[in-house]
This record gives C-alpha cells, structure tokens and sequence, in this order.
C-alpha cells in the first residue's frame, strides 16, 4: 500500500473509497484535472492554493507537474516564493509571531518540520545576495538539521 493514501475497499465489487493524507480535496480536484485532461489553470487560484497543489504533487511524485510550476508558471520572483513559504508555515500555527528575532530555538524547529517539504523546492542560487541576506539568512536556524 502507498504511503501517500489508506483504501478501505471491501470486495471486489465495491468502489473503493481512497483517503489521501495531507491533501484535501480541492487540492486533489485540480491535480486530476491537470491528469485526466492536461489542463492546469491559475486563474482565481490564490497563492497558498498554489503552493498546496505544488506540495501535494511533490508528495505525490508528480515530477511532471512540479516541473511545470517551477519553470514558467508560478512567474514569480524566488524571494516572493520564500516569503510565501513563511508565511504558510506561520499560518500552520497561529500562535508563531512572524518576526523570527523573538524565536526560540523549539519554533525554528518546528518551522523547520513544517516547511521541511518546500525547502528542496526553492531555488535559493536564483536569489540575489541582497535578498539572501535580508531575508533568508534571519530563518538560518530552520536549515539546521535539528530542525528538520
């Protein structure tokens, strides 16, 4: 069985019914449109449902489709990316305050936990050293490997 889902199908002549963990179905609806029909559209798509799609289709090996947001389609510049991921980490847990000098070493952790599956998506060499400075490096702690 897949890690990425739990069937509870009974027999062979009922349906089966497929849960996929950490992806909801909205999320999972545009994924089969782009299977079933080739189709991938970002018209009334808000940037977090951007980045859920993109996750769930790294999570669900769609190299394909990962490959498609990361070349011409999220048309946004790496920075904005990075300030995006953050900021979907922080709404993971309402309570996280957004500036990362009143962090203790336990929420760089679990920052860390929760964006573990969009680090590797990022392409940091395309930032300018400027933004690396500015705003990557006061996160340093979440590439740590403790923290995730």
């Amino acid at each position: 069985m897949s890690p990425f889902f739990i069937s509870n199908k009974k027999n062979n002549n009922d349906l089966a019914h497929i849960k996929l963990l950490n992806i909801s179905p909205e999320t999972f609806q545009i994924i089969l449109r782009y299977l079933y029909g080739g189709i991938f559209s970002l018209n009334g798509q808000d940037t977090l449902d951007i980045f859920k799609v993109l996750i769930a289709a790294d999570e669900l090996l769609l190299d394909e489709l990962v490959d498609y947001f990361t070349k011409g389609c999220l048309q946004m510049k790496e920075i904005k990316v990075w300030e995006h991921v953050l900021k979907w980490g922080l709404v993971q847990n309402q309570t996280l305050i957004s500036d990362p000098d009143t962090w203790i070493d336990e929420i760089f952790k679990m920052m860390g936990n929760n964006l573990q599956n969009c680090i590797p998506l990022i392409r940091f060499f395309s930032l300018s050293s400027k933004e690396f400075l500015h705003e990557v490096s006061l996160h340093n702690k979440i590439f740590e490997p403790s923290a995730l």
